[in-house]
Protein backbone atom coordinates (compact mmCIF):
# COMPACT_ATOMS: atom_id res chain seq x y z
CA UNK A 1 0.00 0.00 0.00
CA UNK A 2 1.21 3.61 -1.12
CA UNK A 3 1.82 6.24 1.44
CA UNK A 4 -1.14 8.49 -0.40
CA UNK A 5 -3.36 5.50 0.07
CA UNK A 6 -3.52 4.74 3.23
CA UNK A 7 -5.28 8.14 4.31
CA UNK A 8 -7.47 6.79 1.89
CA UNK A 9 -8.78 3.71 3.65
CA UNK A 10 -11.39 3.34 6.43
CA UNK A 11 -9.62 1.12 8.40
CA UNK A 12 -11.25 -1.05 11.04
CA UNK A 13 -9.42 -2.46 14.62
CA UNK A 14 -8.60 -5.98 14.34
CA UNK A 15 -10.98 -8.01 16.42
CA UNK A 16 -7.89 -10.15 17.80
CA UNK A 17 -6.91 -7.11 19.57
CA UNK A 18 -8.33 -6.25 22.70
CA UNK A 19 -8.02 -2.89 24.39
CA UNK A 20 -7.35 -2.47 28.34
CA UNK A 21 -7.50 0.79 30.54
CA UNK A 22 -4.98 -0.39 32.97
CA UNK A 23 -3.56 2.90 35.67
CA UNK A 24 -4.66 5.36 33.10
CA UNK A 25 -3.13 3.89 29.89
CA UNK A 26 -4.61 2.53 27.10
CA UNK A 27 -3.30 -0.90 26.21
CA UNK A 28 -3.73 -2.95 23.23
CA UNK A 29 -3.58 -6.64 23.70
CA UNK A 30 -3.57 -9.48 20.96
CA UNK A 31 -5.75 -12.17 22.37
CA UNK A 32 -4.47 -14.72 19.56
CA UNK A 33 -1.14 -15.93 18.71
CA UNK A 34 0.78 -18.62 17.04
CA UNK A 35 2.44 -21.40 19.51
CA UNK A 36 6.31 -20.06 20.14
CA UNK A 37 5.05 -16.46 19.65
CA UNK A 38 6.17 -13.99 22.61
CA UNK A 39 3.15 -12.07 23.05
CA UNK A 40 3.53 -8.25 23.13
CA UNK A 41 1.44 -5.36 24.67
CA UNK A 42 0.73 -1.68 23.01
CA UNK A 43 0.90 1.21 24.90
CA UNK A 44 -1.16 4.28 23.43
CA UNK A 45 -0.62 7.73 24.42
CA UNK A 46 -3.75 10.76 24.47
CA UNK A 47 -3.47 11.20 20.58
CA UNK A 48 -3.10 7.36 19.89
CA UNK A 49 -5.87 7.00 22.26
CA UNK A 50 -8.12 9.61 20.23
CA UNK A 51 -7.32 7.67 16.40
CA UNK A 52 -7.75 4.04 17.82
CA UNK A 53 -11.37 4.41 19.24
CA UNK A 54 -12.23 6.21 15.55
CA UNK A 55 -10.61 3.47 13.75
CA UNK A 56 -14.63 1.57 12.90
CA UNK A 57 -14.01 1.12 9.38
CA UNK A 58 -16.02 4.58 8.68
CA UNK A 59 -13.42 6.64 8.96
CA UNK A 60 -10.86 7.13 6.77
CA UNK A 61 -7.41 8.18 7.66
CA UNK A 62 -7.84 11.95 5.42
CA UNK A 63 -11.28 11.95 7.93
CA UNK A 64 -8.60 11.20 11.29
CA UNK A 65 -6.57 13.96 9.80
CA UNK A 66 -9.47 16.37 10.08
CA UNK A 67 -10.67 15.15 13.51
CA UNK A 68 -7.01 15.35 15.03
CA UNK A 69 -6.47 19.09 13.74
CA UNK A 70 -9.45 19.97 15.03
CA UNK A 71 -9.49 18.22 18.56
CA UNK A 72 -5.80 18.99 19.07
CA UNK A 73 -5.41 22.16 17.05
CA UNK A 74 -2.21 20.65 15.19
CA UNK A 75 -0.92 22.08 11.77
CA UNK A 76 -2.12 20.39 8.93
CA UNK A 77 1.49 18.41 7.93
CA UNK A 78 1.99 17.73 11.38
CA UNK A 79 -1.81 16.00 11.71
CA UNK A 80 -1.29 14.34 8.35
CA UNK A 81 2.21 12.97 9.50
CA UNK A 82 1.00 11.76 12.85
CA UNK A 83 -2.00 9.97 11.48
CA UNK A 84 0.30 8.22 8.43
CA UNK A 85 2.69 6.83 11.52
CA UNK A 86 0.35 5.78 13.08
CA UNK A 87 -1.72 3.86 10.90
CA UNK A 88 1.74 2.22 9.59
CA UNK A 89 2.72 1.25 12.93
CA UNK A 90 -0.78 -0.73 13.47
CA UNK A 91 -0.02 -2.13 10.15
CA UNK A 92 2.90 -3.41 11.21
CA UNK A 93 1.52 -5.63 14.18
CA UNK A 94 -1.24 -6.73 12.26
CA UNK A 95 -3.75 -4.29 14.45
CA UNK A 96 -6.54 -2.66 11.41
CA UNK A 97 -7.64 -3.87 8.34
CA UNK A 98 -9.05 -2.25 5.73
CA UNK A 99 -13.26 -3.13 4.99
CA UNK A 100 -13.99 -6.03 3.17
Amino acid sequence: MTEQNILEIPFRRQSSIVTRRVAGEVILVPVTGRMGQEASLFTLNETSTFLWERLDGQHTGWGLVQELKETYEVEDTQAESDVRTFLNQLQEISAIDPPS
